[in-house]
Formats: C-alpha cells, structure tokens, sequence
C-alpha cells in the first residue's frame, strides 16, 4: 500500500479514539451514519472506514446523516479538503480537530467550514490500543475543535470571504470522564 497520510496514523502517538460519552453526546445532536476515520474498536458508529477501506479514497455519502471523523491531527489537511469536497455536494461531516488556530491549515480552511466549535473544558482522548486514558493523556496540552461542514446549508461559492464562525460548546462531563 502507498504511504498516504491515513497509513502514517500511528507516528508520534497518533492512533487516538474518541471517548464513548462524547460520541454518545455527538449522536444527540447530530445523526452520525459513517465514521470515515476509525478502527473496529475506536469507530463511533457500526459503519465505519478503517485503514484497509481508506476513508481518504471513499464516498462520505450518508443518505442524509452525518459522517464523523478524528483524524491523525499531523495529517488533517487531507481530510479537510474531502469534508469541503463532500459538503460542495450535500453531504454533512463533523472533523474533531485540534484548535491550532495559529496553523497554516487552520488558517487556509477555516472559511470552508460552516461553523467550528471549540469544546470546553479540555477533553482527553483515548489510547487506540488499551481504550483507556494513559496517565500522559489526562490533561492534553491543547483544545480540541468539532469542525461542522453542514451539506444542507446554502454556502456562497467564495468560501474564502466567508464568515468564520466561532461556537463554544461547554460539555459538561459524567462522573468519572476526563
């Protein structure tokens, strides 16, 4: 297989799982249908596009739901441009992200988006392999954003000069989440 960015996920502790209280809060506020970025045990949904299916090469068509993705965050800019590519064509996806928005990436997609939520306070992600928070992950050292490409809304073809959204979203946690 060639060396794409989807095959380097695990470099640099890349191979991170979204926790399943925030997946289950996603579920509540939107119909995710596809988890185009995942492993059998890490997906957010039963359909999911792990490494062999290559989310980077497939349809994120969800007949009217949403897809999800957390993708390697040293590589996201691929992803980034298929969730614009798939909004351009009415599919919805949410990217959970790193908030980074000082970075090159940031800067060039942000408009492309429909809005971006930064999520309050701090979540910590999961260890891909043991599905646990590793003492090294409890406090991650930065914020993460939940990036919305909403396919039904009516975007102008100048996504550039486009407003730049900015949403809180507090999360209160359940006992015992980090």
């Amino acid at each position: 297989m060639a060396e794409t960015p989807w095959s380097r996920r695990d470099e640099q502790g890349q191979r991170r799982a979204t926790q399943r209280w925030y997946a289950a809060e996603l579920q509540r506020h939107f119909d995710i249908r596809l988890d185009v970025c995942a492993e059998p045990h890490t997906a957010v949904v039963p359909r999911y596009y792990d490494i062999e299916a290559n989310g980077l090469a497939r349809s994120w068509d969800t007949d009217g739901g949403w897809a999800y993705c957390n993708p390697p965050w040293l590589h996201v800019e691929p992803w980034l441009y298929l969730a614009h590519y798939w909004r351009q064509r009415g599919v919805s996806s949410l990217l959970q992200l790193k908030c980074d928005p000082g970075a090159r990436w940031f800067r060039r997609h942000k408009h492309e988006a429909h809005h971006i939520r930064l999520i309050t306070p701090r979540m910590a992600y999961l260890n891909a392999d043991t599905m646990k928070i590793g003492k090294d992950d409890r406090s991650p050292s930065h914020n993460s954003c939940l990036w919305v490409f909403d396919g039904t809304f009516a975007y102008s073809d100048n996504t550039r000069g486009g407003p730049l959204v900015m949403r809180y979203w507090h999360l209160p946690r359940p006992r015992g989440a980090n």
